[in-house]
């Protein structure tokens, strides 16, 4: 069996026994995203469960690129202090043999993505905590 390191979501609170996770299909949950290959920037702006997929859309991508079938989709880091970056979150999803892009006014493109997770199946987490130095260190 394969084991995938991948993006669930974003903890919302913390108490001394459990964390909150608001997963990539909720709306709530938004991250600064980057395609791998286009090196196109985005926002992950929430999905939803289908009959047997997941998929979650990425909004804000600029208008002029080409995306790929299956290109990665990555965390982008732009605010380390709330998602490092680098972190694998899926891929984008096909539609009659081609990536699932939609042209907005000329002015931006979304996409839909497949998450790497799958949430049926999901069983362990691992909470990503940044390590604090003290100022002399």
């Amino acid at each position: 069996k394969d084991y995938i390191f991948a993006v669930v979501g974003r903890i919302t609170s913390v108490t001394d026994q459990q964390a909150q996770v608001e997963t990539i299909i909720s709306k709530k949950c938004r991250l600064s995203i980057i395609m791998k290959e286009s090196k196109a920037p985005g926002i992950l702006n929430g999905g939803k469960i289908g009959n047997e997929s997941t998929i979650v859309q990425i909004t804000k991508l600029p208008v002029n690129k080409t995306y790929s079938t299956g290109e990665a989709v990555i965390t982008s880091g732009l605010n380390p202090d709330l998602t490092p970056p680098l972190l694998f979150l899926g891929y984008t999803a096909e539609k009659n043999g081609k990536a699932d892009v939609h042209k907005i006014n000329h002015l931006y493109a979304e996409l839909n993505f497949k998450p790497a997770v799958n949430f049926d199946q999901l069983r362990y987490m691992v909470v990503l905590i940044p390590k604090i130095t003290k100022p002399d260190e």
